[in-house]
């Protein structure tokens, strides 16, 4: 028996997921029109790397913003104390996402969105 959902249908097996993107007034102060980071982190264990970066805009009007994301992450195979490894645990992943919002009116809002990601790798399961 699948779970039913009024605003999503049939055939939610074990339910549905939402999420919900920011937008690019999220990342601005009131006064600011464009911002962004640049994000490098590093983990030893797994010799992994992650690099992340977003630019957002906003006009002068502030009805139209902008934002852009990007991150890539490289993971070789976990350590356990003993220093063996886990095998099939390295992965690499490539996420992006692109949104625009145009406040059209109070009462309307139109956003375009797109998202990607690739994921490559056999993690173990972990119960």
């Amino acid at each position: 028996m699948a779970n039913y959902s009024p605003q999503y249908g049939n055939g939610g097996f074990a339910g549905t997921v939402k999420f919900e993107t920011k937008d690019a007034r999220d990342f601005l102060q009131e006064n600011q029109k464009i911002g962004g980071f640049l994000k490098y982190g590093n983990n030893s264990n797994n010799n992994q790397k992650t690099y992340s970066t977003a630019l957002v805009l906003q006009n002068e009007q502030k009805n139209i913003d902008l934002l852009l994301f990007g991150s890539v992450r490289n993971a070789g195979d976990y350590k356990r104390p003993d220093n063996s490894k886990i095998l099939f645990s390295k992965n690499n992943q490539k996420t992006g996402l692109i949104k625009l919002n145009w406040q059209i009116s109070p009462e309307h809002l139109l956003t375009l969105s797109s998202v990607y990601g690739i994921h490559k790798g056999w993690e173990p399961f972990a119960a």
